[in-house]
């Protein structure tokens, strides 16, 4: 593979006169990916706006309490590796569920977490033609919904409410977009698999422009 710069093209052909020569695949997903990664951007820009409207004041609020020193988990996990869970009585035999948030201080230690990933998450950034942090964003920020509410069923607390509702009320009215972003992803990653060269089978560059149309 090279780029097209214009030297390459009889050099390859002189050099190596029987091998099959094809243009960088990384150039053609770059350029077939620019539509898509700028729609996705100015997703991620008003997805960030609603988002901080709607819990930009929670998500500002320090812990009540003091929390250990946040670890690798609090920027790439929902919550600290250092997070206990409340010794139960066997007698209860309860489902296990995670981390639980029966006490004050572990209460706080979850909450202070799922802040500081939300917060986290509102400054992805994306890497065309495959990371779109659009994408990327609002399907962590479901995520984060979905946790919030499993806690919330734990046990109430009105800064965990505030963050699922919050958040529902932002991710609701993007929904179709991303869907429709989403298909786009999937026909990029299709076009990579159309692109990309088949040793055993080799097409030529008309049957591959082909298929690509379609």
């Amino acid at each position: 593979m090279s780029d097209k710069q214009k030297g390459l093209v009889p050099a390859v052909a002189a050099v190596l006169p029987h091998s099959r020569h094809q243009f960088c695949q990384a150039y053609y997903l770059r350029n077939l990916a620019e539509p898509l990664a700028e729609a996705d951007a100015a997703f991620k820009g008003e997805l960030r706006r609603i988002v901080r409207a709607h819990v930009g004041a929670v998500l500002r609020q320090e812990p009540r309490t003091a929390s250990s020193p946040p670890g690798v988990l609090t920027v790439t996990g929902l919550f600290p590796s250092a997070l206990d869970t409340p010794t139960v009585p066997a007698a209860h035999n309860p489902t296990p569920r995670g981390p639980r948030i029966g006490t004050e201080a572990a209460a706080d230690e979850v909450i202070t977490q799922l802040l500081r990933h939300t917060r986290y998450l509102l400054t992805l950034k994306g890497r065309p033609p495959f990371r779109l942090a659009g994408l990327e964003t609002y399907a962590r920020l479901q995520n984060v919904a979905c946790v919030s509410l499993d806690r919330l069923a734990q046990r109430y607390e009105p800064r965990l409410a505030h963050l699922y509702q919050g958040l529902q009320a932002a991710l609701s009215p993007f929904a179709a977009s991303y869907h429709e972003l989403q298909q786009g992803a999937v026909w990029l990653r299709d076009m990579a698999y159309i692109l990309e060269p088949v040793a055993p089978l080799p097409m030529p560059g008309a049957q591959v422009a082909g298929q690509l149309r379609t």
